[in-house]
């Protein structure tokens, strides 16, 4: 090869390429030589996709094609003119585009030991786990929302063997071989009163119109400690009181046979009142609600004293127990362990989604909003106690806590809730003779 040759040696060892046609029609479809690439539909077969699947890619401007006028990607001469459009979002450096990469340094494994091809180093950086098991899609049994957790403090009363629980106010009544009254705090601490029993077993404490304690012995009769510490009959042994609640400025005690009437008070019942009542439930504030086992279906109210109101119960339920805070107003059925919540004087009731519960208590706060309390049993002779906003109950009940009771694991254990209605303290909570005080935190 002569010096004035101009040709590049390396340019005869390169085959020669053919020139690319000219771009003449720019609505022209791709292929050429090769043939227009459509789409087939008809031949679109899984058996000879691999075939017989095309493409008929057009470039179009109207539709948005690489074309300068409708923005978004712009090519130019060289590597170093391809930028993003920032109007559209995109990015015209190096950070924007690293921002959303990976890197993986596969060469720092690639002669790691226990390398094992292709599958080796991948697999053991990325261990899978196993797949939970999927549900049974034909199982429809309703699924109860699971509570959120509350931050409660739950304090044991320092009393063995307690029987039966009441609250008003700042005092809880303990009924066990001997009657304890205590003030409450948040800790449950307080100073404790220790009062003899009369000369009767008892099975039942509540609280007087006038804050004094009321007994129930088994034999029936309602005994009230007197103001010099002596306990008066109230109530005869024949009426056969079976347990007593308080509404407003009265006590009211529900018999054997299910009748109430008043303790310490002539025999005044207001008219149309219930025969065989197998719920109840008294605000002390000044109302009682209860459901008659003789009027199938209904719930009574007596608000003013004088005259009862009646409301229809959702259809089917078979209350075992109430809870009433003024308008508001918790039935739960015994049977199924599911409780429905009325706001409006038992006009309309909604089933609330909890787990199956054992209890209900309400307690109202100094403004007024009303919170329903539900216990539940649970595995391993556990009680958990959770809560569920009146005014808001399609929001999931929250834990408030979790409760043991005496020694051992009893099946199923016995629950009462006492609700305090106070700020701080929620209520006390009765499991197989454990009193426990749960507060919010």
């Amino acid at each position: 090869m002569s010096a004035a040759d101009p040709r590049d040696p390396l340019d005869e060892a390169l085959p020669t390429l053919p020139e690319l046609p000219p771009l003449d029609d720019d609505d022209a479809p791709l292929g050429g030589a090769l043939g227009d690439i459509e789409l087939d539909d008809a031949e679109a077969d899984l058996d000879d996709a691999a075939s017989d699947l095309a493409f008929d890619a057009e470039l179009d401007e109207a539709a948005g094609g690489l074309d300068d006028a409708a923005g978004g990607l712009d090519l130019g001469a060289d590597d170093a003119d391809i930028a993003f459009d920032e109007a559209l979002g995109g990015h015209d450096d190096d950070e924007g585009i690293r921002s959303f990469a990976l890197d993986l340094d596969l060469d720092a494994h690639a002669e790691a030991p226990g390398d094992r091809g292709e599958d080796g180093p991948m697999e053991e950086l990325l261990p899978l786990a196993p797949l939970p098991p999927l549900d049974d899609e034909d199982d429809e049994a309703p699924r109860a929302a699971r509570p959120r957790e509350a931050t409660a403090a739950v304090t044991a009363l320092p009393v063995d063997d307690v029987v039966a629980v009441a609250v008003q106010g700042t005092r809880v009544a303990l009924l066990a071989g001997e009657l304890w009254v205590r003030e409450l705090d948040v800790a449950g601490g307080g100073a404790q009163e220790r009062i003899p029993l009369p000369d009767e077993l008892c099975g039942g404490v509540e609280f007087d119109r006038a804050g004094a304690p009321a007994l129930v012995a088994l034999s029936g009769a309602v005994f009230v400690l007197d103001a010099d510490g002596g306990w008066r009959e109230s109530l005869a042994a024949e009426v056969g009181a079976r347990d007593l609640a308080r509404e407003g400025g009265r006590l009211w005690a529900r018999t054997r046979s299910g009748a109430l009437c008043l303790v310490g008070e002539a025999e005044s019942r207001p008219g149309g009142a219930p025969r065989r009542v197998v719920a109840w439930a008294a605000d002390p504030a000044g109302s009682l609600a209860v459901v008659d086992g003789a009027a199938r279906g209904e719930l009574l109210r007596l608000d003013d004293g004088t005259a009862w109101r009646r409301a229809a119960l959702p259809s089917g339920l078979s209350v075992s127990r109430l809870a009433l805070r003024g308008a508001v107003i918790a039935a739960l059925d015994g049977g199924s362990g599911r409780c429905w919540l009325s706001v409006d004087d038992g006009e309309r009731w909604r089933e609330l989604e909890t787990s199956p519960s054992v209890e209900v208590a309400m307690v109202e706060s100094d403004d007024g909003r009303a919170t329903l309390l539900l216990a539940g049993r649970r595995e391993g002779g556990l009680v958990e106690v959770s809560s569920v906003d009146c005014e808001d109950p399609a929001r999931p009940p929250r834990r408030v806590a979790l409760l043991r009771g005496g020694e051992g694991d009893p099946d199923p254990p016995s629950v009462t809730l006492a609700a305090v209605g106070r700020e701080g303290v929620l209520c006390v909570a009765l499991v197989e003779g454990v009193a426990y005080v749960v507060a919010l935190s």
